[in-house]
């Protein structure tokens, strides 16, 4: 559920068609994970105007800086893929220019294949047998 204040925006930017008035079930449910990550869209450091919507494709450009403490509402990079894998969008975050991120937002729920995806719990369990604390991998402090 998106904010009250959240809401209120994407009427007005329906009203100046700045996002499609008629916005599929995918599209509410990017949104939707817009809002959770900066807890409001209001506070979101989007390029409204410049989005790319898609049937089952969002492209956001989202100016500054993507990960912990830089977010509006203080969500982090983590915080955002964990909402997207409960929402079952793809997240792709990839660099646009020097002052802005190119978000690609696609909808696996749309995929056969998702029915088969695992869950966050079992997609972490699976990372810890694949990468135990004695891996190389993990930093020691040293």
């Amino acid at each position: 559920m998106m904010h009250e204040r959240s809401l209120s925006l994407v009427v007005e930017m329906q009203s100046q068609g700045i996002i499609p008035a008629d916005l599929n079930h995918f599209h509410n449910r990017c949104l939707t994970l817009l809002d959770g990550i900066v807890g409001g869209l209001d506070l979101a450091p989007i390029v409204w105007r410049r989005c790319q919507w898609g049937c089952d494709v969002v492209e956001i450009l989202w100016r500054g800086a993507m990960g912990s403490n830089v977010m509006p509402g203080g969500a982090s990079l983590t915080e955002a893929v964990f909402l997207a894998h409960d929402a079952a969008i793809q997240l792709i975050v990839s660099p646009r220019t020097h002052q802005h991120l190119r978000l690609t937002l696609t909808d696996k729920a749309s995929r056969l294949a998702f029915s088969r995806h695992p869950t966050l719990s079992g997609a972490v369990n699976g990372h810890n047998r694949r990468y135990p604390s004695s891996h190389p991998i993990h930093f020691t402090g040293a």
